[in-house]
């Protein structure tokens, strides 16, 4: 049965909330706050239902246009028939109820260390990567698009407004050569992966293809060939890995190019491989870094730091990545320990270093096996930076690095609420929470990315 609701606000996941006429919490999908809507339910539990728009009864003054016409349909962006504001508003909110929720400090303290989120300039075509989803549907058609929401039902757009025109053209190039080269043999390609820099003018395509794919070396020539007419590349690499284990690499084929993709960043140069991580919003990445300079109290013009405890001691950036954070902070005269598990994003941190001529010790392994022998040759550190993956900090990390006694703790986050459970972890261990700055990398999305800074109190 139908039943009209008020939508209030915004979740993580990107619905609206409301509440049905029982009191039960309904997430209602491709909403905004202040719609009022008649409303069909999908899914009925004991806590919560979800459930989507029959018909909309008062549209909120929230609600806009949105510019892509598979906004409803592909799961890339729920959000852009929500105006730019209201989202903004909805991120920071999500920062502040995690860390009541789950990091237990009171509203009025979590709403006063939250600040203002930090908006993009570019609310549109700002990614620097896409991923398209890649299936072969006969010898001669070739599919690659989005999953539509909530399905693995492939839907084929124009353009993809989150990233600028050259990577939509290179998948429409794409489509074309890769629906001719499979007509002369299986390709095993199930995704594929275009970078681009506008800064650079650099394109990657990466094939993440099966490790049973056949006749390997004439489709290589097939598609390196085909790709090169069509699009030209600067690198093109092929993934090898199994299908429901995407990130399970077992080989990486350089069929044609570089062998991976420069971007700059800070005003330094980036050389990343393929699958190593790179922040998706270049811009708003240097905003990051900006803020984690600015927290561990860096003077960039000087470069020197106005903290003589951190100016004398070793910054352990853990999950470095390929020196995002490593290498502006050697930059800015930080002793950088920089300690990495992926042995791609290794490689990519130990060339960005030597590119850039800039010295940063680079630790290749397990953070919780590093971590300790940092402590046994350097003492106590002056400050670690974290910036780990969606997950959070084990229990046993959180440990090793109050063990380490840094004075500070840098944390990057793209989940608030694992960030607000290691932020109660950490306060068990004396770390207090100064201050959180929410940074918009992801517009017309519900995902946010924040940077927040920790000190311990003496004693």
């Amino acid at each position: 049965m139908d039943e009209q609701v008020e939508i209030e606000r915004l979740s993580n996941n990107g619905s609206g909330i409301g509440h049905l006429s029982s009191g039960k919490i309904v997430f209602v999908a491709n909403s905004a706050p202040g719609d009022v809507a008649k409303i069909a339910l999908d899914t009925q539990k004991d806590s919560f239902a979800k459930g989507h728009i029959v018909n909309l009864v008062q549209e909120s003054p929230q609600r806009v246009t949105a510019p892509c016409p598979l906004a409803g349909t592909c799961g890339g962006c729920t959000w852009q028939h929500i105006a730019y504001d209201a989202q903004l508003k909805a991120k920071r909110d999500s920062v502040v109820d995690a860390l009541v929720r789950i990091g237990w400090l009171a509203q009025d303290d979590a709403s006063m260390l939250v600040q203002p989120i930090i908006s993009s300039k570019q609310e549109l075509g700002y990614r620097n990567k896409l991923e398209y989803a890649a299936q072969s549907i006969s010898k001669t058609a070739f599919q690659l698009g989005f999953f539509a929401q909530g399905s693995h039902t492939i839907v084929i757009p124009k353009t993809c407004y989150l990233a600028p025109k050259p990577i939509a053209d290179t998948a429409k190039a794409l489509r074309g050569a890769l629906s001719y080269v499979q007509g002369q043999g299986a390709l095993g390609i199930y995704r594929v992966g275009i970078r681009y820099s506008a800064r650079t003018r650099q394109t990657e395509v990466a094939l993440w293809s099966v490790p049973e794919a056949i006749n390997r070396s004439l489709t290589a020539r097939a598609i390196t060939d085909a790709l090169k007419s069509s699009c030209s590349p600067t690198s093109i690499v092929r993934i090898i890995a199994p299908k429901n284990k995407a990130r399970a690499t077992q080989k990486v084929e350089v069929l044609a190019g570089n062998g991976y993709w420069k971007e700059r960043l800070c005003n330094l140069n980036f050389f990343t491989s393929a699958p190593s991580f790179f922040q998706v919003n270049t811009e708003q990445a240097e905003k990051l870094v900006s803020l984690a300079l600015e927290l561990l109290d860096f003077n960039r013009d000087s470069c020197t730091s106005l903290n003589d405890s951190i100016n004398d001691g070793v910054v352990a950036d853990l999950y470095a990545g390929g020196g995002t954070f490593s290498l502006p902070l050697a930059q800015a005269g930080a002793s950088v320990v920089a300690v990495e598990s992926v042995s791609a994003s290794v490689k990519d941190l130990r060339r960005n270093a030597e590119k850039n001529n800039l010295n940063v010790r680079v630790l290749g392994g397990d953070v919780m096996r590093i971590l300790p022998k940092l402590t046994n040759k350097y003492g106590k550190l002056a400050a670690v930076l974290v910036d780990p993956p969606r997950t959070g900090l084990t229990a046993n990390i959180v440990s090793a690095i109050a063990d380490a006694a840094p004075k500070h703790i840098v944390y990057v986050s793209c989940n608030p609420s694992t960030f607000a459970r290691d932020v109660a972890r950490l306060r068990v261990y004396k770390y207090s929470l100064i201050t959180v700055f929410p940074v918009d990398l992801f517009p017309q999305t519900p995902h946010v990315e924040l940077v927040g800074l920790m000190s311990r109190k003496k004693g």
